[in-house]
């Protein structure tokens, strides 16, 4: 779902677990509120808000930490595309076939423009990558396969730059990891379970406004920590959370000049 109408929704839901759980454990329990049930119901809360917390806490960071890989592997893969074009450079200037070395720097083109226009709607939309942009990368690898390299700078140069392409592809397959993984069901029932578990010991309080300024301020804290944590979990979203900004810099510094290709295919 989209981010205004994810963060209604998680809006709505704390605030509906938070304030019925309170209503119904105080229809049902009022009568027996006594002193001690004061003293009980704080240290059920105290113990149950900590556990709730570092849940939600622990799974927050994972999150982060997730998303964090996933920027930094859109900047390794443009490292390694701009590592290709520099020794496809030195490849040529060592007397490598310039024919050759032209038609992969055209298919990086292709590959690089096709990747920021569409794999990422691909990746959010589908959960897969964009078939285009795979083909573009097999076209690049089965390129720099068939490169003829004589002597040993150009054999090695040949052999860096498949260590490279290769490398990329790695990078590839964990975004379709991150694009078809999903924060698992039972996260959802422990988060609100918690909520209610949490409110529901207020019954003890009445519904004065101390009460429900405290009930309307944990509810709101909850629902914007699980909207993000939400949200962490579709990087490729048009909320923006991972865009391929390192690649736009490599394609607008190194590829946008280059002649484009003659009716290239991406397969």
């Amino acid at each position: 779902m989209g981010a205004p109408v994810s963060g209604l929704f998680f809006v709505a839901a704390t605030f509906v677990i938070t304030f019925g759980a309170y209503v119904l454990a105080r229809r049902w329990m009022r009568a027996t509120v006594d002193e001690d049930s004061h003293e009980l119901a704080s240290s059920m809360v105290f113990r149950v808000a900590a556990m709730h917390g570092l849940i939600l806490g622990l799974v927050f960071a994972e999150e982060l930490s997730n998303l964090n890989a996933i920027k930094a592997g859109v900047v390794r893969e443009a490292n390694q595309l701009e590592g290709i074009y520099n020794d496809l450079e030195l490849f040529a200037a060592s007397g490598g076939g310039q024919g050759d070395v032209a038609a992969i720097q055209q298919t990086m083109k292709l590959y690089v423009g096709e990747l920021i226009a569409n794999e990422w709607t691909a990746l959010n939309q589908e959960g897969n990558l964009s078939t285009t942009v795979s083909g573009y990368w097999r076209t690049m690898f089965r390129q720099l396969l068939a490169l003829p390299a004589s002597g040993d700078q150009q054999t090695w140069l040949r052999d860096r730059m498949l260590t490279k392409i290769d490398a990329i592809g790695l990078e590839r397959d964990n975004r379709e990891v991150a694009a078809t993984t999903d924060i698992s069901p039972t996260f959802w029932i422990v988060a609100f379970a918690g909520l209610a578990a949490i409110a529901a010991p207020y019954y003890v309080f009445r519904p004065n406004r101390v009460t429900m300024f405290l009930l309307v301020l944990y509810a709101a804290y909850v629902a914007v920590v699980l909207y993000f944590i939400n949200m962490f979990d579709y990087p490729f979203s048009g909320f923006g959370l991972v865009r391929p900004a390192a690649l736009e810099l490599f394609y607008n510094e190194f590829l946008q000049g280059l002649p484009d290709p003659p009716a290239a295919s991406g397969t």
